[in-house]
């Protein structure tokens, strides 16, 4: 008989090595086209759950060849799934016990997919040989790292981006005492950097203060381009050609560049979109980079289109589709054109995985009988500020994850946490509207700088923060009217 692992290679959730690499490359391109065209006409998408986790999940990446999904959290623990395996519920997941001593916050593949490197709050990159499955290098560096890349040509090079303000190019042959390249010194958070896929001398960074910028690694500590207008950056993505960058800005929605232009092309929004509370991540998605996404704080995932380039309004308001399931915020969203599959990770102890054909034991569908609805979906009531410090009172701690049970099972304190962190960010972002809304009246048509700075305006758009509180409370998961 044959096993639900064998039979993975043969349907469409994954396109086989022997596919793409062999006499069958047309059928597999193909496939690619038609689910790609699936998710084109949908509405919404087919999900399950991966569960392995014991706290939130920070880091999710896919292999270059959509063979397997890396995945780190709160829990200190990498997980390596091989997705066929996953998704037939074939194997649990691999798991690496490393040496973090705090939360991982980042991982990445290299260029060969044979070693993944991690990173943490306790500033170590730590590299881990797939073959032998365990750490083989550790880096310590200085502070939180945030965010690694790999080289997209050499498997020994790895960029990171850090709390301290720095990018740090990492070659894996030198001895791990040896103080590395350093490229940016900005001396504020830096979120994010990513190498162009088609260019590996060039990167992008993601900056809590300076923005997007563009860097040459030819010409250290000289940024090429600032994008003007665009503070507060937290995440940033080449396109697989290398010749759009999409940011994601806190307080604010993405924005899509071409990077040889200084002023963004697009920017992508929603009225229930929603970006305050966590650090989360952008991405595009589609066959040819036609979408691009982004998780928000109303624990769900969006996913507009991409206009053409003659396209005349700057900001687009209607997501392509919305993908609803998660129960607290989404920080992080991949797209694996391989499979066409769509992975999500944030406060909850899961991966999900979104797909346009059904999986085994998913749950959804591709048309919802509402634009914007979701019928299958159980609400829950969020969590009063009031019932969170219940909690933490009744257990007599403020942790709200014990790793030591190794237990997968929701927490309530800890999405009552964010249910709470969330309440309270949209109430003082409406105090900060309101504040803002008065020093505009008072200084007639003087420049706001308080506003724009505080997210009230950005890019001079004004959110409507009170119209949010009203869809956030929040669309399927209901959460009550503030105040």
């Amino acid at each position: 008989m044959e096993s639900p692992g064998r039979k993975f290679i043969s349907t469409p959730l994954g396109l086989s090595r022997r596919e793409r690499e062999g006499s069958s490359l047309s059928t597999s391109f193909i496939k690619q086209m038609v689910y790609g065209h699936r998710i084109s006409k949908s509405q919404s998408l087919f999900k399950r759950d991966l569960l392995g986790h014991y706290g939130c999940v920070n880091a999710i990446e896919f292999s270059s060849d959509g063979d397997f999904i890396a995945s780190g959290g709160d829990d200190r623990r990498f997980l390596l799934w091989n997705v066929g395996q996953a998704i037939y519920d074939v194997k649990p997941p691999v798991v690496f016990e490393t040496q973090h001593i705090s939360n991982i916050n980042t991982c990445c593949f290299n260029a060969e997919n044979r070693k993944i490197a991690t990173g943490g709050n306790d500033g170590q990159v730590l590299i881990h040989d797939i073959s032998v499955k365990q750490s083989t290098s550790i880096y310590g560096l200085s502070d939180a790292i945030y965010a690694l890349s790999p080289d997209p040509v050499s498997s020994t090079i790895i960029a990171t981006a850090s709390d301290d303000g720095k990018v740090r190019i990492l070659d894996t042959r030198v001895p791990t005492d040896s103080a590395p390249f350093v490229l940016a010194d900005l001396r504020a958070a830096m979120h994010s950097v990513t190498y162009n896929p088609m260019d590996p001398r060039l990167l992008a960074t993601a900056n809590s203060k300076h923005g997007l910028g563009l860097w040459d690694i030819r010409m250290p500590f000289m940024s090429l381009t600032y994008r003007s207008g665009v503070y507060n950056c937290m995440s940033v993505r080449f396109n697989n050609q290398g010749d759009r960058l999409l940011a994601l800005r806190r307080r604010s929605s993405p924005v899509l560049f071409d990077i040889a232009k200084m002023q963004p092309m697009f920017e992508f929004d929603y009225k229930t979109y929603y970006n305050a509370c966590t650090l989360k991540s952008c991405s595009f998605a589609g066959l040819q980079d036609e979408y691009v996404m982004s998780g928000s704080d109303d624990c769900c995932v969006y996913l507009w289109k991409i206009p053409n380039d003659t396209e005349d309004n700057f900001t687009h308001t209607e997501p392509h589709m919305i993908l609803r399931g998660h129960r607290s915020i989404v920080n992080q969203v991949r797209y694996c054109p391989q499979n066409q599959f769509i992975i999500s990770s944030g406060v909850e102890k899961l991966i999900k995985v979104w797909s346009p054909y059904a999986l085994p034991n998913c749950t959804g569908h591709l048309v919802h009988n509402r634009r914007y609805g979701d019928d299958d979906e159980v609400e829950r009531n969020a969590y009063s500020h009031e019932e969170y410090i219940h909690m933490v009172l009744q257990a007599g701690s403020f942790l709200s994850h014990d790793y030591t049970r190794g237990t997968t099972e929701e927490e309530p304190c800890m999405i009552a946490f964010f249910d709470s962190l969330i309440q309270r960010e949209v109430e003082h972002s409406i105090e900060l509207e309101d504040s803002s809304s008065s020093s505009s009246s008072s200084s007639g048509d003087d420049h706001d700088v308080s506003r724009e700075k505080s997210g009230a305006k950005v890019d001079g758009k004004k959110k409507n923060y009170s119209s949010t509180t009203q869809t956030v409370h929040w669309k399927v998961h209901r959460l009550p009217t503030l105040g």
